[in-house]
This record gives C-alpha cells, structure tokens and sequence, in this order.
C-alpha cells in the first residue's frame, strides 16, 4: 500500500490510532508495513525499522519474505 501524503505526521498519526483503536485486528501487519513506509518516508530509520519488524512478527507466512527484506533494507540504510 502506497500512499501520497504531503503531511507524513498526520498519516503517522492516523496511523498509530488505527493500531491503538483494534490491536487485535488480523490485518494488524498490514498497518505496521504502512507505519514503516511512512516513518521511513518522513526519515525516521529508528521508527521504521520497529515497525517493519512488528509487521513482520504479525503477519502471514506467505508475507514474511517480503516483509523480511524490507527489515534488512531499513537496517542497512544510512
């Protein structure tokens, strides 16, 4: 999921709700890999990196490659 938003802080912020609203939700990875993007996006590496891996750690087998390199990717950039 990609998303064009000039005000990263209000998607993030959005965001952060959606996961405080329903931490129990199925799709739950799926708004840590958006969280990611978005804090990666906004430069924060450190926010990032956290949420790619809680995507990671929620999400379904057939997502964990993906999600996987993503992990490596935010970790390996300066």
């Amino acid at each position: 999921m990609y998303i064009q938003v000039k005000d990263y802080r209000l998607a993030i912020a959005s965001y952060e709700n959606a996961i405080r609203l329903d931490p129990k939700n199925a799709d739950l990875w799926r708004v840590e890999d958006t969280l990611a993007r978005l804090y990666h996006q906004n430069g924060d590496k450190a926010n990032a990196v956290l949420h790619a891996e809680r995507a990671l750690a929620a999400a379904p087998d057939t997502q964990k490659e993906t999600l996987q390199k993503l992990v490596e990717q935010l970790k390996n950039q300066p």
